[in-house]
């Protein structure tokens, strides 16, 4: 990971925490042609594998070692203060199940649950210059992150992520799809999204995209290397096409055109 900063309230990393790291660099490597190379950390954190995207550090996988663990993505969202955001997360509700801890070289980070179930780390960079933005144009890159929330707690992460990140939120109306809460930053740029957890009763969770140059053509590619499709390839007028996975360990994510 380079040592950067970045504004608070971006996502500006990935990690793939996985049941099979063999099968998950296989699979990932395939679909998106992302490079996963081995990294050693140091002592404190160890072993890490880096994905690079055309040149470009944009995430890494971690090979999940306790029982009971499902696979998932986990997405790094930058705070001005990782302890004083650990603090707020609590006092707001939400759960701190990882302390923060630093990452030498690299930066500070925690991981949290929101009131409604889904888990994301708050991070800080240690020094650097800022990073990219996400872009929608890019294949291979992550473009956009989307909360779905049980429909009892929406409230509470709106007000949740407002309190810790210092999000806004400006909800728009998507026809049939019901409700869509865009949360943006202090300098009015979109952040992320917040919708209604379709499966009520489950926990909620955050939904990562990734940019392709085809949704179908890669929605087939990925089932062809062992996904499952969650949500086939749905258009949302004038903006572009979507479609939601589970990959071969069983972690989400979304495609996006």
């Amino acid at each position: 990971m380079t040592q950067v900063t970045a504004p608070s309230g971006r996502f500006v990393w990935y990690d793939l925490m996985t049941t099979d790291l063999e099968k998950s660099i296989h699979f990932y490597s395939r679909l998106f042609g992302w490079h996963v190379k081995k990294t050693d950390m140091g002592p404190e954190v160890g072993p890490y594998h880096m994905i690079e995207s055309d040149g470009q550090d944009i995430g890494g996988m971690v090979e999940l070692k306790e029982e009971g663990l499902n696979s998932h993505w986990l997405g790094y969202l930058t705070v001005d203060d990782v302890d004083q955001a650990a603090d707020a997360i609590v006092q707001q509700a939400g759960s701190v199940p990882h302390p923060p801890q630093d990452i030498p070289n690299v930066g500070r980070f925690c991981i949290a649950g929101d009131p409604g179930g889904a888990y994301f780390a708050p991070f800080k960079f240690t020094q650097g210059q800022e990073t990219p933005e996400a872009s929608e144009t890019i294949p291979g890159h992550f473009c956009w992150n989307e909360l779905h929330a049980p429909k009892a707690a929406l409230a509470k992460c709106k007000d949740f992520y407002r309190r810790v990140i210092g999000w806004g939120g400006q909800d728009e109306d998507m026809g049939p799809m019901g409700t869509y809460t865009l949360f943006k930053r202090s300098n009015g740029k979109e952040a992320a999204g917040l919708t209604t957890l379709r499966e009520e009763g489950e926990p909620g969770y955050w939904l990562s995209y990734v940019a392709v140059a085809n949704v179908d053509a890669s929605v087939e590619q990925a089932k062809e290397h062992g996904a499952e499709l969650s949500q086939d390839a749905t258009e949302i007028p004038n903006m572009g096409t979507f479609a939601v996975l589970e990959d071969p360990v069983g972690a989400s994510f979304a495609l996006w055109k």
